[in-house]
């Protein structure tokens, strides 16, 4: 546990925590090393992500937190060297990300967890460890891809791309969609024209192979980001050439 906060955490939590990481030794004997800094560099934290087999992240709320960027980096990185055998090692770091942080967005190769259920991080977290080797090293692949290109030009430029992204145009006719908490403004320009349920039928009835895209393109996969499917990485590996 480290960082700033630590300072400043009321006494009862800090218990709780000491308290549950005495009862986590106790019943798996070294499975953990805890300890309580005010703050952990650069270089200890990239020997931390180069030697975990998981780096784990479970925000409810957060901003901008490049640790699961840095974990994606350091192990992407080591695997790479693997690869080219300057380094040894076992397979990269996997990494399970809240679904309510920025980096569940970005880091495509991550395993995504609901934090506020204990199912369904216990299930993500089983799936990431027993993860076999090729599955990490391809997972690990995508995402050094991504923060190898992430600069932090690259990075200003888009926050300037979304904020002029981010005004609403004239031009546009709005619409609430959505329930609840979840309602949010749609703009359609001015030109748009709703889905011919009729033409769809008609075409779809004659066709012999369909291939139907639903909500493509930014609504549920970002635009920037290669979809992630482990089929690719095993048609490219050792004698694969992923034809077809």
């Amino acid at each position: 546990m480290a960082g700033p906060a630590v300072a400043f955490l009321p006494d009862p939590v800090l218990a709780d925590i000491r308290q549950l990481a005495d009862q986590l030794e106790a019943e798996f004997p070294g499975s953990l090393w805890y300890v309580e800094a005010l703050a952990v560099g650069p270089a200890e934290r990239a020997a931390l992500w180069s030697r975990a087999a998981l780096g784990l992240f479970t925000a409810v709320r957060e901003g901008l937190n490049l640790m699961p960027l840095e974990c994606a980096f350091v192990s992407g990185s080591l695997r790479a060297w693997r690869a080219e055998g300057a380094a040894a090692g076992a397979a990269p770091a996997a990494i399970c990300v809240s679904e309510f942080s920025p980096a569940s967005l970005t880091l495509n190769g991550a395993y995504r967890l609901n934090p506020w259920s204990k199912e369904k991080t216990a299930e993500a977290i089983d799936r990431a460890i027993k993860a076999d080797a090729g599955e990490r090293d391809a997972r690990a692949t995508k995402d050094l891809e991504y923060a190898r290109a992430r600069t932090s030009e690259v990075w200003s430029l888009q926050v300037c791309a979304d904020i002029k992204k981010g005004r609403r145009s004239d031009a546009a006719q709005w619409t609430a969609v959505g329930f609840g908490l979840n309602v949010r403004m749609v703009g359609m320009g001015m030109h748009f024209q709703p889905l011919n349920s009729a033409a769809v039928i008609k075409a779809y009835r004659a066709s012999d192979n369909r291939l139907i895209f639903l909500d493509w393109g930014g609504t549920l996969i970002p635009l920037d980001l290669p979809f992630y499917d482990a089929r690719t990485d095993a048609a490219a590996g050792p004698g694969g050439g992923g034809g077809g």
